[in-house]
């Protein structure tokens, strides 16, 4: 059973997400609207706290699917791409600092994240991670593990005209006060062990996808 505080449709997951709280686990969950499988209104009725701020929660995270504890991660751009950091905004947290050596310095207070992992793998050798430690780690695993599967294993080409198809999405209910079913497998709950973050798959909250 949830208590729905905030829907907010995301371009970078490709969903819709609620932001409620979840009265089976005790705290805020969020909730991709097209997982959910069955939906009713209930009679009882809730008041969303005065004190929920949706901006202040979904600032905590890199993306809206994440939880754990926000951390201070710095990440160190390299010259090359030092211009793309100084001119983009990742996160309402974030700062960047210039250095004297052309690169770029950006610094975010966010949770450690599978999400956050593949973004800075995405920058290859241009983005050196400082800190926090998790994080190094977290991404050091990724990489080696990335680099284990591809050892002399081309991956296959594809055959003429074919190309990868995905499941097709069922319809989004309407929702209310709810007492839903969710299928899925509960997801990482502690993020402070990073070796955690690659054993976990998608999960029905919080990193649903």
């Amino acid at each position: 059973m949830i208590e729905p505080y905030f829907i907010q449709p995301s371009a970078l997951e490709h969903g819709v997400y609620i932001i409620a709280l979840c009265r089976l686990r005790g705290g805020l969950r969020v909730f991709r609207l097209d997982r959910i499988v069955e939906a009713r209104a209930l009679e009882s009725s809730y008041e969303i706290p005065p004190t929920f701020d949706a901006n202040e929660y979904l600032n905590s995270y890199w993306s809206i699917t994440a939880t754990g504890e926000p951390r201070t991660v710095k990440l160190l751009f390299r010259r090359e791409v030092a211009r793309v950091a100084a001119e983009t905004l990742w996160h309402g947290t974030q700062t960047t600092e210039a250095q004297m050596d052309g690169s770029a310095i950006v610094t975010m207070k966010v949770a450690i994240t599978r999400d956050l992992v593949s973004f800075v793998l995405g920058w290859a050798d241009m983005v050196t991670v400082q800190a926090p430690r998790a994080l190094q780690v977290a991404v050091a695993r990724a990489a080696g593990s990335i680099q284990q599967l591809y050892a002399g294993k081309p991956a296959p080409p594809l055959a003429s005209g074919s190309a990868p198809t995905g499941t097709e999405q069922p319809a989004s209910p309407r929702l209310a006060p709810l007492e839903l079913e969710t299928p899925g497998i509960p997801v990482l709950a502690d993020e402070s062990d990073a070796r955690q973050l690659a054993l976990f798959p998608s999960g029905y909250v919080d990193d649903a996808r």
